[in-house]
């Protein structure tokens, strides 16, 4: 992803050693160079958005009881919010018009938490919380003005869901809606 600056980063997560890697990619020499290490607890999946100017990259730590909104400074991430989780195996970060919303995956408790970035404050805060069976990932999508997120549950008896928001709701169905089974 580039960062405001025009410098290219690659972020990776390593689940058995806790630790994260940032990378910079380096034009001279084409090749990645070691930018910065992030210490995490098992984590499961890293995503980099973008609100504004800031650059941001999520860090969903499976273990631990909270997961990391990173923002990138001059030279490097910085913890900017720790987000409280509960086996989080996806952070999806994603905006609907001018505003920013992040779900939060909760697989020990079923649920999926949707946060809003407050302009003021720069900062997420639970605006939903919804029933989700053994939630494991989400993708996020707009079409025909109303912006979707697709939960996939690790149940084998299926489970995933579409979830909906039109334009002029200020959250998502609180139904969801179940996806045939294959």
């Amino acid at each position: 992803v580039p960062a405001p600056d025009g410098t290219n980063l690659l972020a990776y997560g390593n689940f058995k050693t806790n630790q994260s890697q940032v990378l910079k990619w380096n034009s001279a020499s084409r090749q990645l160079n070691h930018l910065q290490y992030i210490t995490t607890n098992s984590v499961r999946a890293l995503e980099f958005c973008a609100v504004g100017n800031a650059v941001f990259l999520t860090l969903a730590n499976y273990n631990g009881g909270s997961s990391l909104i990173m923002r990138w400074t001059a030279d490097e991430f910085v913890v900017h919010q720790d987000i409280p989780t509960k086996v989080c195996p996806h952070l999806k970060p994603f905006a609907i018009g001018a505003d920013s919303f992040l779900a939060a995956a909760n697989h020990r408790t079923n649920t999926m938490e949707i946060l809003k970035m407050d302009a003021g404050t720069g900062k997420y805060a639970t605006i939903q919380s919804v029933v989700t069976p053994d939630l494991f990932g989400i993708e996020a999508f707009t079409a025909g003005g109303s912006t979707f997120l697709f939960v996939t549950s690790a149940a084998d008896t299926g489970g995933s869901c579409v979830l909906r928001r039109e334009a002029a709701q200020l959250q998502f169905g609180s139904g969801a809606e179940l996806l045939p089974q294959a």
